[in-house]
Order: structure tokens, then C-alpha cells, then sequence
């Protein structure tokens, strides 16, 4: 495949948001737990079962939580919410858009169709905390800015030697 095949192929992927669902704490605890013995148990009979009970910990633990696929929107749809939610004046935070506005409207184009807009605001109010909600919205916005990833290390692209 050509790289014209590669760019045109290119696809807004969409990105998964992990909510809690489930109180993590004795998964997180059993996962520690396995993987310690895992360790323990490196170059030994039982490593091979350490590990599998690695990974059934981690998968129990990935069970608490659910992934809400975040779909970018098309750039010229991005573009008329962005011109929809301006900038307030003199507003202290304000630099692109309206920090209030924004980024809840980016969600609710950008959320699964398994609610629809008032069941996903009354999801949030009843479930999330404030602190949950403002990283939910802003993982909306940033799936339609399309910033590299600061989970990216400094010249990732470089072949290192």
C-alpha cells in the first residue's frame, strides 16, 4: 500500500474514555497480589501459572471499568461548534473557546448513541463527580483538537539507536 492509499485511508478513530463502573478496590488488591507472586515465582515450576493468574487478576480488574468510544467529529462539523461557542470577552479562561460550553457540547456529538443527550447529561449529574465530568468533556474536545498525545514520549518518531 502507497502512501496516497495509507492517507486517504486514514480513519478518525475514536477514543476510548474508561469510566469506573465497579469499586476497583479488591481488584486492584488481587492484581498487586499476582503480580508479586508472579515475581516470586520467575524461573520456578509455578511461573507459568503466576502468570495466568496475572492475567486473570488485570482482566477482573479491567472488568470494573467501561469503555465510552469517543467518535471524533468531522473538522468542518469541530469548526461550527467551535464558532457556536466563542471566546467570552475578558473572560479569564477563555483562549479559543468558551471553557463553559464547549467542551459539554463536544461530548454530547462525539458520545455513543446508547442515550441520547439528556440521558447522558442526567447520566453524568447523577453518577460523576465534578472532576469526572470535566475530564469526560475535555477527552471529548481533545479527540476533535487532535494534539499529539502527551503520553507520547519526545521524539517518538526517531529511530533510536
Amino acid at each position: 500500500m502507497g502512501l496516497r492509499e495509507r492517507l486517504e485511508g486514514k480513519k478518525r478513530l475514536p477514543l476510548p474514555y474508561l469510566v469506573r463502573v465497579d469499586d476497583t478496590t479488591e481488584a486492584t488488591s488481587a492484581a498487586t497480589e499476582a503480580q508479586q507472586a508472579f515475581l516470586a515465582a520467575l524461573g520456578t515450576e509455578g511461573e507459568e501459572a503466576a502468570r495466568e493468574a496475572v492475567k486473570a487478576a488485570q482482566a477482573a480488574l479491567a472488568a470494573c471499568f467501561e469503555p465510552i468510544p469517543l467518535t471524533p467529529m468531522e473538522p468542518e462539523e469541530f469548526e461550527a461548534l467551535l464558532a457556536a461557542h466563542p471566546a467570552r470577552e475578558g473572560h479569564p479562561v477563555d483562549e479559543a473557546w468558551n471553557t463553559d460550553t464547549l467542551p459539554e457540547a463536544a461530548f454530547l456529538a462525539c458520545a455513543p448513541d446508547v442515550m441520547t443527550g439528556p440521558e447522558w447529561l442526567a447520566w453524568i449529574k447523577k453518577t460523576c463527580s465534578h472532576a469526572e465530568k470535566i475530564s469526560l468533556f475535555n477527552a471529548a474536545v481533545a479527540v476533535n483538537v487532535r494534539t499529539i498525545s502527551p503520553t507520547l514520549p519526545k521524539d517518538w518518531m526517531s529511530i533510536l539507536s
